[in-house]
């Protein structure tokens, strides 16, 4: 019993560091891959590529990704993180290594490259990958594998934002971890080494510079308001992007899907740069300032295209475009009526879109708290706002208003 718990452990140091070197270098090859296409660090700046070469770029990404997916997806299905936790078959005990590290380095380009959806799918599925190879080498039992491998999954997160914390519980919240003393030692050991690994590269500041809320009455009631405007629409999208994933073109008809739906971004993004990527260029904009009736547009357009670039075959997460959308509405509902307190009104909606869209509220309140850097005088409030969304959500929206 010693022996094996000691090669969970050595597992574990290895699966967390090959995740932390990972999330460097994904940070690198993000950052090399947008330079080298659009002389620019970030997509932030995307509003100075010219309109010609930016809509080449984005056909060229789209049908290159296309031909990728298609390759790889020729000789059998991609192996998700949810089939490797509870494998019911070999290949899905060992997927195979080069074909899915190529899957998950073309997601990292295609984002940094101006997809619309989020990178953080390939972090999380590159720790899941080599946790899997060494639970299998071991010879580990069913349950230290999907330790293991729901560790790996939850470092990666952790690596790549520097959010050990809400990794953490998104494994217990999104991986069904059971809530034990062991497992979440395990966790909390896997993401903290995987994102001490990682800092020297990628900061652990906030991303967005907002301000700090405080647990009062005002913000209380904008919660409270926020929570029963947003969480429908949130819903929506939640159903839209599980839908969208489940009907995901994975046959030839994903060579003309995929290049259909990049021509289309390319001619949004030249009136609307702001889309393309994670959300956080988005996001960034929203918060420097821009007219209410562009948010609209960008609220509008970019939800549309997370969900059609998923369902036309393409991979990623939904976690910042998430955040990025919640931000957008909450400042689309509030900045006309209540300018003082649109920024408070951003952390909140971006909190209640988040929570209900991948389902995970402690993740989502502990994501937010290192996105927007906010400290404990915030944590009441955003506990708050993640259990009655969560509520709002579970007993009315999905019982009433959008009953099946």
């Amino acid at each position: 019993m010693f022996y094996k718990q000691c090669l969970v452990i050595v597992a574990l140091l290895i699966v967390a560091s090959i995740t932390g070197l990972a999330g460097i270098g994904f940070h690198f090859l993000l950052d090399y891959a947008q330079w080298l296409v659009y002389h620019s660090h970030d997509l932030v700046g995307l509003s100075q590529v010219s309109q010609p070469y930016l809509s080449l770029s984005l056909i060229i990404t789209g049908f290159a990704m296309a031909v990728i997916w298609y390759q790889l997806q020729k000789k059998g299905a991609l192996i998700s993180i949810k089939a490797q936790l509870f494998p019911k078959e070999e290949k899905e005990a060992s997927p195979p290594i080069l074909r899915h590290i190529l899957h998950i380095l073309t997601q990292v380009v295609s984002v940094s490259l101006g997809s619309p959806i989020g990178k953080e799918a390939a972090p999380r599925e590159l720790g899941a990958l080599s946790a899997s190879h060494l639970a299998s080498h071991f010879k580990l039992s069913a349950e230290d594998r999907s330790l293991l491998v729901a560790s790996g999954a939850a470092a990666g997160l952790a690596a790549i934002y520097q959010v050990p914390l809400a990794s953490t519980f998104f494994a217990f919240e999104t991986l069904g971890i059971a809530l034990r003393t062991k497992n979440v030692i395990f966790l909390l050991l896997s993401t903290g080494l995987a994102s001490q690994i990682a800092r020297p590269v990628i900061s652990n500041q906030a991303i967005y510079s907002l301000q700090t809320l405080s647990t009062d009455w005002q913000n209380l009631l904008l919660a409270v308001l926020l929570v029963i405007l947003i969480t429908p629409i949130a819903y929506v999208f939640k159903e839209w992007t599980k839908k969208a994933e489940q009907k995901k073109i994975k046959t030839k008809g994903l060579l003309l899907g995929l290049p259909l739906t990049f021509t289309l971004l390319a001619l949004v993004a030249n009136a609307f740069p702001e889309i393309l990527g994670n959300g956080e260029a988005m996001a960034t904009r929203i918060i420097a300032g821009q007219p209410w009736d562009k948010v609209f547009f960008l609220t509008v357009i970019k939800s549309v295209m997370v969900v059609l670039v998923l369902r036309s075959g393409a991979y990623g997460g939904t976690l910042t475009p998430s955040f990025a959308l919640g931000l957008a509405l909450a400042y689309l509902l509030i900045s006309p009526f209540l300018p003082a307190m649109t920024e408070s009104a951003m952390v909140l909606g971006a909190l209640i879109f988040l929570s209900t869209s991948i389902q995970a509220p402690i993740s989502a309140m502990f994501l937010v708290i290192g996105f927007a850097g906010q400290g404990l005088s915030a944590y009441p409030l955003l506990g708050f706002t993640v259990a009655l969304a969560k509520s709002y959500h579970d007993f009315f929206i999905k019982r009433y208003l959008f009953k099946d």
